[in-house]
């Protein structure tokens, strides 16, 4: 039997992985990062192909045909193909969002359609959505098909939140605990003190409950004990220093109520992923700048359509 020339299954095998796109039941065709500043609007608007609006920071009004909705952090709006949608910044608000435009093959379609259009995203979805854009960014082999899979990895996640996730906004920590007096003193104390370090025996005393009854009180109502909120509550002032200036880690962390910069940059890492100073650079980097994906595709973005 003839041998097959030199270096023809090196050629086979390359031509195989090549011979055509990877066939998924979501196909990305753009991705970006924006930043609203305030009261800028995307307007209403509409077109042939599915749209998500996922909002990292900031505060506004999506944009529906049944009216208005609250957008808050991990908000998320999903429009299906031809539905009339939009997008405005509050007042006073700079609002950070990644953003995708896909096709959907039917049955994916019909699954999503069944549920509401606006919901609340997790720190899951944001990661997913930053992957496929930084992937899309990247010129590298099959990375259309990277994308494309992230992207259902996230609309798998929207299936399975069913229409728990339906409030945009999600119900504040404060509405979960209203009426329960020692939590509600609580979280004003968080609100107030979080930006400075604090014992979580002095949070306990501001409840007038021992830290145990109010650990198991907060576990009831919020799903974690009182120092995850605190934390958190520390996260999202750390976020936004980093967002708005230059200032240093160190000055950050200090802002935040971290009580050293170890500490801060440890928690920080272990939450989103990166660094601060990693993940200050990639918010600002890319900011509006479009990744296409699909051949041909342009993105109607013009100044009838967006008012920034």
């Amino acid at each position: 039997m003839p041998r097959a020339p030199k270096g023809s299954r090196k050629t086979t095998a390359r031509a195989s992985a090549t011979a055509g796109p990877i066939p998924f039941p979501a196909t990305v065709l753009w991705t970006a990062r924006y930043e609203y500043r305030p009261a800028r609007s995307l307007t209403r608007h509409s077109h042939p192909f599915a749209q998500l609006i996922f909002v990292v920071h900031g505060r506004g009004q999506f944009h529906l045909r049944e009216g208005l909705r609250p957008a808050a952090p991990f908000s998320c709006l999903l429009a299906l193909p031809g539905e009339s949608h939009g997008f405005t910044a509050d007042v006073g608000q700079r609002v950070a969002t990644l953003e995708a435009k896909f096709r959907l093959e039917p049955r994916l379609r019909r699954a999503l359609a069944a549920l509401p259009r606006i919901f609340r995203g997790d720190a899951g979805m944001h990661q997913l959505l930053s992957a496929l854009r930084s992937e899309g960014a990247r010129r590298r082999d099959f990375r259309r098909e990277s994308c494309d899979l992230l992207l259902c990895e996230f609309l798998l996640r929207r299936l399975r939140l069913g229409k728990r996730g339906e409030t945009a906004a999600g119900p504040a920590a404060a509405d979960l605990v209203s009426g329960d007096r020692a939590c509600e003193a609580a979280l004003r104390y968080i609100e107030a003190h979080h930006v400075h370090p604090f014992r979580l025996g002095e949070l306990a005393a501001a409840s007038g409950l021992s830290y145990r009854q109010l650990s198991r009180r907060f576990q009831e109502r919020l799903g974690h004990n009182p120092g995850a909120q605190v934390l958190a509550r520390r996260m999202e002032t750390a976020e936004g220093l980093l967002r708005a200036g230059n200032l240093t880690c160190e000055a950050v962390a200090r802002r935040s109520g971290f009580e050293s910069v170890p500490h801060f940059s440890r928690v920080f890492k272990k939450s989103r992923g990166l660094s601060p100073a990693a993940w200050r650079r990639r918010e600002r980097e890319g900011v509006r700048q479009d990744v296409i994906l699909a051949e041909g595709f342009v993105d109607e973005r013009r100044p009838d359509v967006l008012n920034r």
